[in-house]
This record gives C-alpha cells, structure tokens and sequence, in this order.
C-alpha cells in the first residue's frame, strides 16, 4: 500500500542522500495503490502496451502526477533489436533525470536491495 511505499523510499533515501522515482504503470498504481504518496515524488512512466508514437506517457489518475513530474518514461518494451540476444525496453529520459540519478559525492560503494517476490500480485502481498 502507498503507506509501505512511502517509507520504503524514505529508507532509500536516507541511506543513498538521493530523492526515490517511482517507477509505475497507470493501470498497477490505478489497481492497487488507488491515492497518491504523501510526499510529491517523480515518476519514471510506464506505458508501453500500446506501441504507439504518443508524446507523452498515460499517468495514474489516482497517483496525483502531473506531466512535469515525468523524469523517465518506458515507451517501449519486449522489443527485439539486432545485436542484441535478449528483449529490451527503450525509455526516455528528460534532461532533469540524470540530475537526479548523479550518484552523491560521498555515500556507500554498494547498496543490495532484496525482492522477496517476483510479480506484481506478489509484492503486492508482501508489502500488505
């Protein structure tokens, strides 16, 4: 729930001195968080089921972000790409993104973050 997320990233947070994106769907953050965090947070979108050339990525209604709140989006994913022997995903990021994930000038070499379940549904249940 959206009370379990919060901390989580206020966690991170403390530990790394760097502000959380939330990397979400409309249709997960609309199914299971239903309101958004209490803290403004930006999002890196997701919204590539589709594969249409849209400018701009479908937001959670309930998650209350606006496009300016938008750092990263998933416009594409599963692709397949000559070179390359796995499926991709491609993203796009706004300038404002790598001022976000500049690692800090002095904080921990290595940090291990553990996923105890693998899908949605599941850590969903996990974060119950």
């Amino acid at each position: 729930n959206v009370t379990h997320i919060e901390n989580t990233a206020d966690a991170i947070e403390q530990i790394l001195g760097q502000p959380v994106i939330i990397y979400t769907a409309d249709w997960y953050w609309d199914a299971y968080c239903k309101k958004p965090l209490p803290t403004k947070r930006k999002i890196w979108a997701v919204d590539w089921p589709t594969h249409t050339l849209v400018s701009r990525p479908k937001l959670p209604t309930t998650g209350g972000w606006v496009e300016d709140d938008v750092v990263c989006w998933q416009k594409f994913g599963d692709l397949t790409r000559p070179g390359w022997n796995a499926k991709i995903d491609i993203n796009v990021a706004k300038a404002a993104f790598l001022k976000l994930v500049t690692p800090p000038p002095q904080g921990p070499e290595r940090v291990t973050i553990s996923v105890l379940k693998t899908t949605a549904i599941d850590l969903k249940g996990a974060l119950a």
